[in-house]
């Protein structure tokens, strides 16, 4: 294999401490090699099939999570007191006209 090698070739070679003639057999060693687990059930990668697993278990997370949620928003609606029974806030009007006048001024 003859190639003219790059410039983070050249660096990586040089941090790696071998020769040049060393890093060109490992490229084609590299080029030539054939993975025995490849098409088989233990080849394991980043595909479009891969991410299904992970999409269904976020799917069932949320559908989870929303139930809590669901349930304890019920429960604290059904101990709130009814609304004819709740008291409402009461600000002097002064106080309201202050706060107005706070807000509305930069």
């Amino acid at each position: 294999m003859t190639r003219r090698l790059l410039p983070y070739e050249h660096d990586l070679i040089a941090t790696l401490g071998v020769t040049e003639e060393e890093y060109i057999d490992f490229l084609s060693i590299q080029e030539a090699y054939s993975d025995p687990k490849e098409g088989t059930i233990v080849d394991v990668r980043n595909g479009a099939l891969a991410a299904l697993p992970a999409v269904i278990a976020g799917t069932a997370t949320a559908a989870a999570t929303a139930a809590v949620v669901a349930t304890l928003t019920t429960i604290s609606i059904a101990l709130c007191p009814p609304l004819s029974q709740a008291q409402p806030l009461q600000r002097p009007r002064q106080q309201s006209l202050l706060l107005l006048l706070l807000y509305l001024l930069p």
